[in-house]
């Protein structure tokens, strides 16, 4: 039974990182991009922001399927 815990921690653990992970890589090539690139007005104000919010909504659906609940029930 112990094992079987462990088990399903170690994967939760694991998809909790890859959603982290895939998010800072995101949003660091997305910042990196917004102040180190040559970008109209548009790209500032609409594109990257919208990509902000679109990759930070990835990251939020990849932890909830993977069985993360904001109130720490797993459900």
């Amino acid at each position: 039974m112990n094992t079987l815990i462990n088990s399903m921690m170690n994967k939760l653990i694991q998809k909790k990182l890859m959603a982290i992970l895939a998010l800072s890589l995101s949003w660091a090539a997305l910042l990196w991009i917004n102040f180190y690139g040559d970008l109209s007005i548009a790209m500032h104000y609409i594109a990257i922001p919208f990509l902000l919010i679109v990759t930070g909504g990835y990251a939020a659906y990849y932890l909830e399927q993977s069985g993360y609940a904001a109130d720490g029930s797993g459900a």
